[in-house]
Formats: C-alpha cells, sequence, structure tokens
C-alpha cells in the first residue's frame, strides 16, 4: 500500500524549496558585490589610462609647499584660509631619510617580497582585524600628517599646513592641492568629511574600535575645497593624534556608491591615495597580496619599487627557508634564528640582519592579579620583581636581543622618564619584602605561609604556543622556590587566555604589549575605569595623572605628568616590566639600501639590487 503524503512532508519540502531560494539569493548577492567592484576596478583602470595617454595634459602639480598656492607664488604668503591670531605650523614635504638615487647600483622598479606571519583576512580599511591587514592598508591609504622615520617629526601628507585651538577645541587642516586618489581624482576636504562622518561613524559598519580611537572628534566642517576643520568634544591630548595622524582618508566617489553591506562583505575593498595600490580587485584570504606603485603620487618619497608582494608563511622555519631559497626579500625572525643566523658565516654573509628597538616597539611583561589575596600588597609585588634578574632575561631568553624594561612609555620619545631605572635584581631583598608583608617560614621546612599558616602557592598562565611563555615559567618556578613560593605553570589556549585575564580569573600571566603611536595613552592599561586594565589595580592617583594628562594640551607639561605616572607605576609594581623587545628582520643582501630607523623601516626607499 502506497505511504500517504502528509503535512509533514509539506513542511519538509517547503523547508528545502526556502533554503533553495535563500542559497539562490546569497549567490546572486555574492555576483552582485563581485560585479560592482570588478566594474569599479575596471573604471579605475580606464581613467588611469586615459589621463596617461593626455600627453598635452599637464601632470597633477608636484607636492612642493613653494607653489601649493594657484594665487600666490608661495603660500605662507596665503592665509585666506586660516584663522587669525592662532599659529600656522606649516609642514615640511616627506623625504626618503636615504636618497637611494646617487647610491652605486640604484635601479628603477623590480618587486619586493616579504614574508608575513598571519594572512590577513581583509584589509578594507577600518574593518581590518590584524596588524598585517594594518600594514597593507598603510601603504595604499593616508592621513592627513605623518611621521618622518629618522626623526619622528610631522611631515605634509594630504595636508601642507594646519592651526590648532590654544585651548584645544578645534584643528583647521590646508589640503595639498596636488593630492591625487590612485585614479587621479583630486583629494577633497569633503573626502575628509564623508571618511569620518559617513564611513568611520556608520553605527552599521562594524569599525568599534576606531570610532572609539576617533571617537574624541565631534565633528568635520569643510570650510572649502581644500580646507576642513576638527571640531573635538573637550579638550584631549589625543585629539590632533586622531584628526591629523589616525583619520586616513578615503574616496567618497567610490565607496559612497556601495552599501554598508558590500562593504563589510568584501575583503579587500582598498582604494587611497598613498604611494601603493592594489594591483586587482577580487583577493581572497590566502591569496598573495600585491600592490603596485601609484602613479598618481608624486611626492618626494615616492617608492622605489614597482611592486610589492605580501605572502603568508605560518611556520618560523619556513619563513627562513623561503628567504634562504631567495623566494622571499624579507622575512621576521625569532630571537633564536636570527642570533643561529649570525653565526653561520654564509648566511651572515648573504643576507641582512637587523634587530633593533624603534619609537612603536614593545614591551613584555607580568602582570599580577593586584584584586587577588596574594597581590594586592605592592610590597609582594616589589618582591616578585626583584626576584627575576632582567639582564638574564634579556641575555637567555632573548638572546640579548632587548633591554631591561621600567615602565610602559617609550624614553626614545620623550614620554617615559629615563631617570628611572630597573630595579635590582635581590633576592635577599625580595625575602625581606615578603617577610614584611607577613609572609615567612613558620615551621622551617622552606615554604612561606602567611599568618593563618596558608602556603604561598600560585599559578602562572601563558598562552599555549608562546616561544618565551614556558620557559619564562621555568625560570620563574625556580626564583620563586628560592624564597619558598610554590609556582605553578600552566599553558592555556590563546581564546581562553585572554578570557581569564579579562575576567579576573588568573593569579599571574605574561603578555607582550607593542605601543600603537609615540605618545600612547595609558587610560586603555592603567585607568581603574577600563575594562582592559589586566592587573585589576586600582588606584586613585593613577586616575588622576591619566586625566590630568589627556586634558593637558602643551606637550612639555604633558611630558611631567607622564613621567610622574611613570615613577607612580614603577614604585607600586601592578606589572613586573620585563623586557623592552627589538624588532627583527632578515633581508636578503640584493635588497639595498636598508635602514634601521627609530620609525621603523621605510620601504619606500629600499631598491633592488642584482640577484
Amino acid at each position: 500500500m502506497p505511504e500517504r503524503f502528509g503535512l509533514k512532508d509539506v513542511v519538509v519540502l517547503s523547508a528545502v524549496a526556502l533554503l533553495g531560494v535563500i542559497v539562490l539569493l546569497k549567490m546572486w548577492q555574492d555576483d552582485r558585490v563581485w560585479d560592482k567592484l570588478e566594474a569599479l576596478q575596471t573604471e579605475l583602470q580606464t581613467q588611469r589610462e586615459m589621463i596617461a595617454s593626455l600627453a598635452n595634459t599637464p601632470p597633477p602639480p608636484p607636492f612642493n609647499p613653494v607653489s601649493q598656492s594657484t594665487e600666490t607664488a608661495d603660500p605662507r604668503q596665503d592665509t585666506s584660509w586660516s584663522v587669525s591670531g592662532v599659529e600656522l605650523t606649516w609642514l615640511t614635504p616627506p623625504a626618503h631619510p636615504n636618497d637611494p638615487r646617487a647610491l652605486p647600483g640604484f635601479r628603477d622598479g623590480g618587486t619586493l617580497t616579504e614574508a608575513i606571519e598571519g594572512n590577513p583576512a581583509r584589509f578594507t580599511p577600518y574593518l581590518y582585524d590584524t596588524s598585517y591587514g594594518q600594514r597593507i592598508v598603510d601603504l595604499v591609504c593616508e592621513p592627513l600628517v605623518v611621521r618622518d622615520f629618522e626623526t619622528l617629526q610631522d611631515r605634509a601628507a594630504l595636508a601642507v599646513a594646519y592651526q590648532s585651538d590654544p585651548d584645544g577645541m578645534w584643528c583647521r587642516v590646508h589640503l595639498d592641492p596636488g593630492a591625487r586618489f590612485s585614479d587621479g581624482s583630486p583629494v577633497t576636504s569633503e573626502d575628509v568629511r564623508w571618511t569620518f562622518h559617513e564611513f568611520v561613524m556608520h553605527p552599521a559598519l562594524g569599525a568599534e574600535r576606531w570610532r572609539d580611537a576617533l571617537g574624541v572628534i565631534e565633528r568635520v566642517d569643510v570650510i572649502d575645497e581644500r580646507t576642513c576643520e576638527f571640531r573635538f568634544i573637550a579638550p584631549d591630548f589625543r585629539n590632533l593624534e586622531a584628526a591629523l595622524r589616525m583619520l586616513s582618508v578615503l574616496p567618497k566617489h567610490v565607496y559612497a556608491p556601495l552599501t554598508i553591506k558590500e562593504v563589510t562583505d568584501s575583503s579587500g575593498l582598498l582604494v587611497g591615495s598613498g604611494p601603493f595600490r592594489l594591483s586587482t580587485t577580487g583577493w581572497s584570504p590566502g591569496e598573495p597580496v600585491v600592490l603596485v606603485r601609484n602613479e598618481f603620487y608624486n611626492r618626494p618619497d615616492a617608492p622605489i619599487v614597482d611592486q610589492l608582494r605580501f605572502v603568508t608563511i605560518t611556520d618560523k622555519g619556513a619563513r627562513l627557508e623561503a628567504i634562504r631559497n631567495s623566494e622571499v626579500d624579507i622575512a621576521r625572525p625569532t630571537a633564536s634564528q636570527l642570533d643561529s643566523w649570525s653565526r653561520d658565516p654564509a648566511l651572515a654573509r648573504d643576507h641582512k640582519l637587523i634587530a633593533w628597538e624603534n619609537a612603536r616597539s614593545g614591551f613584555t611583561f607580568m602582570t599580577w592579579n593586584c584584586e587577588s589575596e596574594l597581590f594586592n600588597d605592592a610590597r609582594v609585588r616589589l618582591a616578585m620583581t626583584m626576584l627575576l634578574d632582567r639582564e638574564r632575561i634579556v641575555r637567555d631568553l632573548y638572546n640579548g636581543l632587548g633591554s631591561a624594561c621600567t615602565g610602559p612609555f617609550s624614553t626614545r620619545t620623550g614620554q617615559g622618564d629615563p631617570a628611572i631605572e630597573p630595579m635590582h635584581y635581590d633576592i635577599d631583598g625580595a625575602r625581606s619584602l615578603l617577610a614584611q608583608s607577613g609572609w615567612t617560614d613558620h615551621d622551617g621546612d622552606g615554604s612561606i605561609e602567611n599568618k593563618n599558616g596558608e602556603p604561598f602557592v600560585f599559578t602562572y598562565m601563558h598562552a599555549a604556543g608562546s616561544i618565551s611563555g614556558p620557559r619564562l615559567g621555568a625560570y620563574l618556578q625556580d626564583q620563586c622556590a628560592a624564597v619558598g613560593i610554590e609556582c605553578r605553570v600552566e599553558a592555556v589556549e590563546f581564546g581562553a587566555f585572554l578570557d581569564a585575564v579579562r575576567t579576573g580569573s588568573y593569579d599571574a600571566a605574561s603578555f607582550k604589549w607593542r605601543r600603537s603611536s609615540l605618545e600612547t595613552d595609558p587610560h586603555q592599561l592603567w585607568h581603574s575605569t577600563s575594562p582592559d586594565n589586566m592587573s585589576r589595580w586600582r588606584s586613585p592617583l593613577a586616575d588622576e595623572l591619566i586625566d590630568r594628562g589627556r586634558s593637558t594640551a602643551d606637550p612639555i607639561a604633558r611630558r611631567a605628568v607622564w613621567h610622574e605616572l611613570h615613577r607612580l607605576i614603577h614604585d607600586k609594581q601592578p606589572v613586573t616590566f620585563l623586557v623592552n623587545t627589538n624588532d627583527l628582520r632578515i633581508v636578503h643582501e640584493r635588497i639595498a639600501n636598508v635602514h634601521a630607523y627609530a620609525g621603523g623601516l621605510d620601504i619606500s626607499e629600499m631598491f633592488e639590487g642584482a640577484r
């Protein structure tokens, strides 16, 4: 007897049909997005070819601060755009710190390939979530002002001059009339306004991290085609950093026609005015990222090579094998790898081995949970710091590539107090401090207990896969045992590791932190109201210094506040600062004009020599 076709079958068939419709709609939508992106790229390329073919059409004016105004020979005589009575800051044009054109063997063009450790999931501006995505975006998109690689002084990017309110409530910026996006279109004040209001601050874009960083800006007003004004919410030392150096300007005519969903669904929708442009659309994660020289970028620091390639090699051994085989030109080694190559005459001869501490180099530290009964006494935390021989840690764990760290601020930029010295390694002093805080050996068995007879036992946690974590843990165990403390070491999966620290479910943990700017904001790690205060140290004085420093416009006065905060953190040791880490690179010998600057490596001044 045949089975009956019942209500259940109708429901199942309807669900299957609905699923099929959803899949088809998604495929249609994806095709539509890629068609739009391909059409956009085709249009940009067509415009480039058309402009290049117009031989009788003068090119965009070169960047030259002495001929920016169309009305005067010297723009410093044209101040019609400025606010009367407020000092004008005219910016020096950017240039290669070491101009390669006069060097022996100089060759224009060529390709430079760099191995990166992680796969950038996307590099759409303001939506990337890795340092590799940021690296690619920074080569394609520009802010208004950049830092000189060698001197760290401000240099012109999209802006040629600016004014800042003495009370810290506004900043007026004048754009370079020669600035062009990679399709030849001029960069205007409306592009600046649109990037901030309609792109970054769009609530549906998902750029929360950037909205927070740029949230000190209240609004951007267009004064004229080449002049815009930033209005700030309150006086804050971060105001100029956000307006001038953090906001990368996007072309409104490229991004505005796209829906938010089309932008957020893209992995590599990247168009800007920087020295390079993306070679093609349709990039997918896992593929090499290829950037080519932007022919409309005509400033003195224009790149020498025609093409940059970024290839992902996650295995640290494979990265070095790739550079050994001349498959890549630049790679980041570990400290032990760099040390090993330096001891091999052939490898040292054929490669540049670079280790240097720059203004954005990171530091490692051991954070103590200051809310726990074990570490809520500053004397205990001081003792833990005194147990660690940081010079030995630099030598043995980092192969000598670093220096003992005293605090969260860089002394190279002046934010850190250079007079503060690392706390001395002193086991007897540590034992004395522990005794003062109530931890002594009551029964003579070598272990220390509190007044209730409870032993000093804690767990040091590090992220699984960390290179230095296990070695640091073994050393910490030995040092603690010398004064009667039991230290247990635990490796934890990275996601669970972060969750434990964020929720305070830990005793001690180690981190590496990289400074995001030359003058860092201490609020994130040290203010009692910050959700990222991983040490959970609560200090009313620290909060007052942070708030005061943030609202101090004068850089000299603000530096004095940061030095006072540096001293307070050093005295209370909510974390034990370990090592100022070096940035490490191996560069193939055929790549010439390679210099390690305070601002990093300037890839634009390198050139491809003979293989």
